[in-house]
């Protein structure tokens, strides 16, 4: 499917190649008309015969390329100075048949038919003028925003491009990179003007004693039923216990330091008050004391006679 540049671009060169063919049309029965009527043929009208010509011939060039028959003429760069300096060949002659036409054969000793050529082939000059400058205007905006995209859009064929059919090229997305979980300061990063390359050295084996002859070895590491990690080192060799022998002192031992501690008494960190149950007035006693927090029964001070 054709994009829709494309069949802007065909519309214009309909819309040209009409207007071009009613100005050539207008311009040689204007030329005949003079010199049927033994007038000199205006400078106007004969620019605007050779413009018109140029402009057959380029177009079909145009469409030579379209269908590969000659390859240079459907690059980008040839249909944009062709249809620039045609558009300004074809502005030059509009503007000279109508200073010079209508004022030269339309008068009261002039035919009619003359006049008429002559101001048609000014209207059909300008409006050729005016589509060909569309058409050359839509060009260049539409190259100078391709050319962001694509710079070598100029050496390229008219229909090989894809006029405003895709957006800015999209970079591709890198595949995952796998992560290493090696600290950075064992890496060694090496860079150089074509490529970058990353490098580990080689990891120092670590230092370790030499291995010990059998004899130097402890007891324990040359049991081979002992079982790394779960057995304590010094437990891999089986201890010989000594024999189960009855003991004949059944009476349980108590330690006097224990014994002595269990009667110590502990007072709190308050004074105590003890009240003893009497069936008559208590007596008031003669001395008082304060009690301090952590005293015991052994410092306590006897009471004075």
């Amino acid at each position: 499917m054709q994009s829709t540049f494309t069949l802007t671009r065909i519309v214009f060169f309909c819309i040209i190649l009409f207007f071009n063919l009613l100005s050539f049309i207008f311009v040689l029965f204007n030329i005949g008309t003079a010199r049927s009527a033994s007038l000199p043929v205006s400078p106007g009208a004969a620019f605007v015969l050779f413009d018109s010509s140029l402009l057959f011939i380029l177009l079909t060039l145009t469409y030579a390329g379209e269908r590969q028959y000659v390859k240079w003429t459907s690059l980008v760069k040839f249909e944009c100075i062709w249809t620039c300096m045609t558009t300004l060949l074809r502005f030059a002659d509009s503007i000279t048949v109508s200073a010079i036409g209508p004022a030269t054969f339309c008068s009261a000793s002039v035919s009619f038919p003359l006049c008429a050529s002559s101001t048609l082939t000014v209207a059909a000059s300008w409006l050729c003028a005016m589509s060909l400058g569309a058409y050359a205007t839509t060009l260049v905006v539409a190259i100078k925003y391709h050319q962001q995209v694509r710079p070598h859009i100029l050496g390229r064929s008219m229909s090989s491009v894809a006029w405003f059919a895709e957006g800015p090229p999209v970079p591709a997305k890198d595949a995952p990179r796998l992560v290493l979980s090696i600290p950075l300061d064992t890496l060694d990063i090496k860079s150089s003007d074509s490529e970058s390359a990353l490098t580990m050295p080689t990891i120092p084996e670590p230092c370790v004693l030499p291995p010990q002859e059998a004899n130097h070895r402890p007891k324990w590491a040359l049991d081979i039923s002992a079982r790394p990690g779960r057995d304590h080192p010094f437990l891999g060799r089986k201890l010989q216990s000594e024999p189960s022998v009855y003991s004949c002192d059944r009476e349980s031992r108590v330690d006097p330091v224990h014994e002595a501690s269990r009667e110590t008494l502990v007072f709190a960190n308050y004074m105590t008050v003890v009240r003893e149950e009497r069936t008559s007035a208590p007596s008031m006693p003669n001395w008082s004391v304060f009690l301090r927090s952590g005293s015991d029964i052994h410092t306590i001070p006897l009471p004075s006679p």
